[in-house]
């Protein structure tokens, strides 16, 4: 999908809550619906987000592409953000973000980011924060899917039992409400690195086993 701007500061984890909502109940089929016509016909259908990108895909038996298609299309154009979907999909990456806390790797790489960029957006966490998430919306989640319906970036892969044909009646079919508009966005400052190093420290209470030489 086209490059989408970081996540505002306050907003941090925005994206990523998009992409957990997004199949989280579509047009006529509200999250359960939703869900269950995409495990009963084998589909799987992912969205996913990083701080530069919007990302999609879908994998489905070609006798199912009709419904597989149609089940993209409400996605993509005719997200439902119902207050119980959106309000599990928060509460699922507040436990991500919980349970992250006590990886060390994890923590590095927050504490990486906010060390390097400073005060470049990209100092922020992607993935949001326990403060941050609470405070998003479904009046937040509409303004970022309008604001990722934008043609101008879009980049679409095709592989599998598709004719070129087919191909442009399924962009036409997925894409043709899209209107290209004049762009928004914003470029981000170049992000300078520090000029010199430094060692940073970080004190982190963490339960450790009672180690025991067991014989």
């Amino acid at each position: 999908f086209p490059s989408h701007d970081t996540d505002a500061a306050g907003k941090e984890g925005l994206s990523i809550l998009l992409a957990s909502t997004l199949d989280e109940g579509a047009g006529e089929r509200d999250s359960k619906a939703f869900q269950k016509a995409l495990s009963d016909h084998a589909m799987s259908l992912s969205f996913s987000s990083d701080r530069d990108h919007f990302y999609g895909e879908l994998l489905t038996l070609t006798k199912y592409k009709t419904l597989a298609i149609s089940l993209l299309s409400d996605a993509l154009n005719k997200p439902r953000f119902d207050d119980e979907a959106v309000q599990r999909m928060k509460d699922a990456n507040l436990a991500r973000i919980r349970s992250s806390r006590s990886d060390p790797e994890w923590m590095l790489a927050r504490l990486k980011h906010a060390t390097l960029f400073g005060n470049h957006p990209y100092a922020r966490n992607s993935g949001g924060t326990l403060s941050s998430i609470p405070g998003l919306s479904a009046h937040d989640l509409r303004s970022a899917h309008t604001a990722l319906r934008d043609p101008s970036a879009l980049r679409v892969v095709m592989a599998g039992d598709v004719t070129p044909d087919q191909a442009k009646d399924i962009l036409k079919a997925l894409f043709s409400d899209w209107e290209k508009k004049p762009s928004t966005r914003t470029v981000l400052q170049e992000a300078l690195l520090p000029a010199k190093s430094s060692r940073v420290l970080y004190a982190h209470s963490i339960p450790q086993t009672p180690y025991r030489d067991w014989e």
